[in-house]
């Protein structure tokens, strides 16, 4: 489709290099048509993801086939057990299958064959839990033990443990002692001299940097100097002047 288009478009809006790739296939004696998907079988299946993109649903026949050849589904019919057993026609056909009617809607009974086969079909659809899809299960078919077997299937699936997210393990806060030398290291800024040079010194650190003041002060670096020497003490505590 894209060339049909390309060699069919009457507006010229193709670069230089598209020009002469374009003349060089013209050039050829060819047909170009475009067949949809619908008429393109090859096409549409190269392009699909996976090859197993559509999955086939249960064949009833040979459910009823299987039936008749597995020795359980006999010994099932003359089991006591508080199931209902019905033989359900298969549409217009003599084939009977084998169904549960207790729950008031038919239930398959289910060979060991093709027990798989039904959890690929239910299972493979959303990948659910195993609780869920043990629900689904037991809601449209029935075989014994079908609790187990789901249950050991789901566990085992490849995709469902790939897309498991784990539970990220959760780091305990640690316990901090207490510090014994509380604001053992103090930085502050002056304005102004100190005191032995009958100046009083202002600590504007909240608002006004170090370098500021001691560029802008004539005494400024000498005070700093003096201020660093100085203990400072507040609440109660000796700190390092920094």
């Amino acid at each position: 489709m894209p060339l049909v288009h390309a060699l069919t478009r009457q507006k010229d809006a193709w670069s230089p290099g598209q020009r002469r790739h374009l003349s060089a296939i013209a050039e050829f004696n060819c047909t170009l048509t475009h067949l949809p998907d619908m008429k393109n079988p090859v096409a549409d299946a190269l392009s699909r993801i996976e090859i197993n993109a559509v999955q086939l649903g249960l064949d009833y026949n040979q459910l009823a086939k299987e039936q008749q050849q597995d020795p359980e589904t006999t010994a099932v019919r003359t089991a006591i057990t508080a199931l209902q057993w019905k033989d359900v026609p298969l549409g217009d056909s003599n084939i009977s299958i084998l169904c549960d009617v207790s729950t008031g809607r038919p239930r398959p009974w289910i060979p060991s064959s093709l027990r798989r086969h039904v959890f690929n079909l239910i299972h493979g659809f959303s990948h659910p839990s195993r609780r869920a899809t043990t629900r689904l299960l037991t809601q449209k078919f029935i075989w014994h033990k079908i609790s187990r077997d789901a249950g050991n299937w789901v566990r085992s699936c490849v995709p469902c443990q790939k897309s498991k997210v784990h539970r990220h393990t959760e780091t305990r806060p640690r316990s901090l002692p207490p510090t014994t030398k509380a604001f053992c290291s103090y930085s502050r800024g002056c304005c102004g001299t100190p005191s032995s040079f009958r100046r009083t010194s202002l600590p504007v650190h909240h608002y006004r940097s170090l370098h500021q003041m001691a560029r802008n002060h004539p005494h400024g670096q000498r005070n700093i100097y003096f201020m660093r020497l100085l203990p400072v003490v507040r609440l109660d505590l000796q700190i390092r002047h920094s």
